[in-house]
């Protein structure tokens, strides 16, 4: 059974894949205009509007950097110090979450551990809310290991059979993992890998694993925003000034 459905648009075309102000040239005081540049020398004039002598870029490191430099200079930061009461915290009532196992009354209770990760099928409309806990089990299992199976030679993964994090800090560890599998698994691709098709690993054997790779890129940007969101949130709504509740 495969859960978890992922939506996305091309032109012309709607598919299903299962399986404060801020200087944009900075970020924590670091100038990124040269890691945004694209360092194949096809960028002439850099920021300052010059030509792109499309032939010569480097594809395969442009599409890599969209997600990279997002990562390493907006979202890793912003999830230091993650902590097991925020992993598990939900503001609303009958959430989503990981639970220990036989502690959920979820429909379909699925995972291979100790704890095991909410869900139905098919997907309650409106869908229940999710933590933090459980979309990071998504974007580690659903986003990047199945397909790190599937692509690059990871072992076999499924929601069915993973072990989910009971706290925080393993749930980044298997997020940073899955991570290098990911990005070190497109970066062997080159630019003529990216243009192979998919095959019958995915619902889409036609199209080209530079589908793939955006549409992954796009799942990682929504869903770790959203749990950067949701710390936000349990800051301003967990505690006042004065360290009393809410």
């Amino acid at each position: 059974m495969v859960l978890f459905t992922d939506a996305w648009l091309s032109p012309g075309l709607t598919r299903s894949w299962c399986g404060p102000a801020v200087d944009v040239t900075r970020s924590n005081g670091v100038d990124c205009r040269d890691t945004l540049r694209l360092r194949t020398g096809s960028v002439r004039e850099g920021c300052h509007g010059g030509r792109m002598d499309t032939n010569a870029l480097d594809w395969n490191l442009t599409l890599r950097e969209q997600w990279e430099v997002h990562w390493t200079q907006h979202v890793r930061p912003r999830l230091q110090g993650l902590t097991d009461e925020e992993y598990f915290w939900s503001p609303v009532p009958d959430a989503w979450n990981v639970r220990p196992r036989g502690t959920s009354t979820a429909p379909v209770q699925a995972g291979g551990g100790d704890f095991t990760i909410d869900f139905a099928f098919p997907e309650p409309d409106p869908a229940p809310f999710t933590t933090i806990a459980w979309r990071l089990g998504h974007v580690v299992v659903g986003v990047l290991a199945v397909r790190n199976a599937a692509h690059f030679g990871a072992p076999e993964a499924s929601y069915a059979s993973w072990e989910y994090a009971g706290d925080a800090a393993t749930a980044l560890d298997q997020l940073e993992a899955q991570l290098d599998v990911w990005s070190a698994g497109v970066r062997a691709l080159g630019e003529d890998g990216l243009r192979q098709p998919l095959g019958d690993e995915e619902p889409f054997p036609e199209a080209p694993m530079a589908a793939l790779v955006q549409h992954i890129q796009r799942e990682l940007i929504h869903h770790l925003s959203e749990v950067c969101l949701l710390r936000d949130l349990y800051l301003h709504t967990r505690r006042t000034t004065n360290g009393a509740d809410r």
